[in-house]
């Protein structure tokens, strides 16, 4: 995953990166909380929560 993210900040530079879960998915919220992602308080068509990586360098 960090290597994804690493990708993804060397092609979009500081851009955000979003993705979407189901709150219920307690592993995988856990694990992209642990990686600096944040809920944002909205959700996609398909009901899922999204969250928000800030990439500040």
């Amino acid at each position: 995953m960090r290597a994804l993210i690493g990708k993804l900040a060397g092609e979009y530079g500081k851009q955000p990166i979003y993705l979407s879960v189901y709150q219920e998915n307690t592993g995988a919220v856990h694990l992209y909380e642990k990686l600096g992602f944040q809920f944002i308080d909205e959700l996609d068509v398909n009901g899922e929560h999204i969250m928000k990586l800030e990439m500040d360098s």
